[in-house]
């Protein structure tokens, strides 16, 4: 899967450009992404508190690596 979350497709975008940190940003946006899909196929509490959790992972490296704020 390559990013099928706006956050996501942006990460594996700046990764496709060759960016020092392309592993960690793969790896970040997959486990986004994989929650993300869990999620929404089970809809359960946990599925829940672990897509946040890897939406908030996922979105602290792309801000740190971008400038972008965080909120």
């Amino acid at each position: 899967m390559k990013g099928s979350t706006d956050l996501a497709k942006k990460m594996h975008a700046l990764a496709d450009k060759g960016h020092a940190e392309a592993d960690a940003l793969r790896a970040k946006a997959e486990a986004f992404d994989a929650s993300f899909h869990k999620h929404m196929s089970e809809g359960s509490q946990d599925t829940a508190k672990a897509m946040a959790g890897a939406w908030a992972r996922a979105r602290q490296l792309w801000c740190a690596l971008t400038g972008e704020p965080l909120i």
